[in-house]
């Protein structure tokens, strides 16, 4: 998380990949929600890590969390419903925390890999 969003090289990948007619389509008759994403089918794993901590839901940062419902937001636009988030925060508090939470995300990419990918076949 770079300064409670995501960092201006990633932002400037999105609009490289979020492109109307190719990734997405308007749908003039809703105008809630008017993207049809064209990559349905599609799985994304968001490893996301801040320095402090307390931005997952009902955390107290949570209110100054952009980065990840912004990046959920990305993927859904292009047709990609299926995310799973993973975070490692608290870099800059207590080291042992962190290497506790290093190890727990760890583990929940492992978990991702098999259920994903491994019995899945």
């Amino acid at each position: 998380m770079y300064n409670w969003s995501i960092p201006s090289s990633l932002k400037a990948y999105i609009d490289q990949v979020v492109r109307v007619n190719e990734t997405w389509k308007l749908n003039t008759e809703n105008r809630q929600d008017p993207y049809i994403g064209l990559l349905e089918g599609k799985q994304v794993l968001l490893l996301l890590t801040r320095g402090s901590q307390g931005y997952e839901l009902g955390g107290y940062n949570e209110n100054i969390d952009f980065q990840t419902n912004y990046l959920k937001r990305v993927f859904n636009v292009i047709g990609i419903q299926d995310i799973t988030v993973v975070r490692i925060d608290g870099e800059a508090n207590d080291p042992v925390v962190y290497n506790t939470n290093v190890e727990m995300a760890h583990q929940r990419v492992v978990e991702f890999i098999e259920t994903k990918f491994l019995f899945n076949s």
